[in-house]
Order: structure tokens, then sequence, then C-alpha cells
């Protein structure tokens, strides 16, 4: 296999990683927002169920 071959290879295994990484987060964010919704009341606001307003 040649250099420039495991460059790329290299290169693409150091971006999955970080993919990975990444969607653990992303994972662990979704959880913590579903758990933080199922514990709203029923009548809250729409702007906060929608995520809207600043």
């Amino acid at each position: 296999m040649d250099v420039d071959a495991m460059k790329v290879i290299n290169e693409l295994t150091t971006q999955i990683s970080s993919l990975s990484y990444e969607l653990a987060v992303a994972r662990a964010q979704v959880k913590t927002l579903q758990e933080h919704t199922a514990s709203q009341p029923m009548d809250a606001p729409a702007s906060v169920v929608e995520g809207g307003g600043d």
C-alpha cells in the first residue's frame, strides 16, 4: 500500500472517530431534551414547545 493511500485511510479513520464522538454527544443531548420535554406541563406556551423565541 502506498503512502498516499495510508494518509487517506488515517485521515478517514480520524474523521470517523470524531463523528462517532459527536454522534454520542448528540444522542446524549437528545435524551436530555426528551427527558426535559417529558417533565414539562402539557399547557406550556407554544414558544417553549416549538423552541421559538429568543
